[in-house]
């Protein structure tokens, strides 16, 4: 199984959140065809377990254990992002530096989840799709808001990311 493991606040600022220091603790777990995608704790990686929850919980174990610091993990598998985007999530809309089309991952979708101003809610793979108006408001206001009401058990990606990570895991 090819997966992709999405880790929660990961920059390329830390030597110990490096990609090069990320794919040595996959690698640990046994976890084959290790690779990271661009600097944002995106991890491609390849599977028998077909258990997701039990991939989040030791790839968060092992990177506290690595890293010395929580590290929130969602892992969705390749064919999970495929039909996602194959539902074309956002329509016609695309991504530009005046729209910013934002998805953002949940392990459970939250008892008291509103829509607020979001375009979609994909129950199926958790995910919660909101077009950002850069000319109103900035993304960081917008991280601010989800903590505020959602907590930090979340993680969020631009939807060009996820296609291009769904690409990388065809291959």
């Amino acid at each position: 199984m090819k997966y992709a493991a999405f880790l929660r606040g990961i920059g390329p600022g830390d030597p110990k959140k490096s990609n090069e220091s990320l794919r040595k603790v996959f690698e640990s777990l046994g976890y084959a065809n290790v690779r990271s995608f661009i600097s944002s704790g995106n991890i491609l990686f390849e599977s028998p377990n077909n258990n997701i929850e039990e991939l989040e919980d030791k790839i968060e174990a092992a990177l506290l254990k690595s890293i010395g610091k929580s590290c929130y993990t969602i892992v969705k598998s390749k064919e999970e992002l495929e039909e996602f985007i194959a539902t074309s999530p956002f329509g016609d809309l695309k991504h530009d530096s005046a729209s910013y089309l934002i998805v953002t991952f949940f392990r459970k979708i939250p008892d008291n989840f509103e829509m607020g101003k979001s375009l979609r809610l994909d129950k199926k793979i958790k995910a919660l799709c909101t077009v950002i108006d850069t000319t109103a408001s900035s993304t960081p206001d917008f991280m601010v808001y989800l903590e505020k009401n959602y907590g930090k058990e979340i993680t969020t990606r631009t939807i060009n990311i996820l296609i291009r990570i769904a690409q990388k895991l065809a291959i």
